[in-house]
């Protein structure tokens, strides 16, 4: 490159010849690492709303142990209680959801800088991230409730 340069006059002073992609990807660095940064904050976020999701729910089917063991005793099938403790997670994840997305929608003109061709009002993106939180709360809330459907009613009448 340089001897490109000489070729065409070699009195010409020659410093910091870098190819374009380079010269590009170093104006990007910074971006890309806010990028990633995000990305991995975002997702430990994920883990632990999953983790707070799952917390909750199995605490609050421990409570109802005794609720689920008369049911059982009534003659519920365990798919019914699988259903009634996921139906019951659904409606609470569906509230946090709508409200998720009402805040994201009032607070997006505050993060514009660092979107990227991505409006603060981009409603595919809005109803993305609230499917996936929505699907993880679900999954996180399946495993106790799977707990819950295997209780055997007269070990849930003793236990208080």
């Amino acid at each position: 490159m340089i001897a490109a340069i000489r070729s065409v006059d070699p009195d010409q002073a020659v410093y910091g010849v870098a190819p374009m992609e380079e010269v590009v990807g170093r104006s990007l660095a910074q971006h890309r690492l806010e990028t990633i940064l995000i990305g991995a904050f975002a997702g430990l976020a994920l883990l632990l709303a999953a983790i707070g999701v799952y917390g909750v729910t199995a605490y609050a089917v421990e409570r109802r142990v005794r609720e689920f063991g008369i049911r059982m005793a009534l003659g519920a099938n365990p798919g019914q209680l699988v259903g009634l403790v996921m139906r019951r997670v659904a409606v609470i994840c569906a509230i946090g959801a709508v409200a998720g997305l009402a805040a994201s929608a009032a607070l997006g003109s505050a993060i514009r800088t660092m979107l990227f061709r991505v409006s603060p009002t981009d409603w595919f993106s809005y109803a993305t991230a609230a499917t996936v939180l929505f699907a993880v709360a679900l999954l996180a809330a399946w495993i106790p409730s799977r707990r819950s459907a295997a209780i055997d009613p007269l070990e849930s009448l003793r236990a208080e």
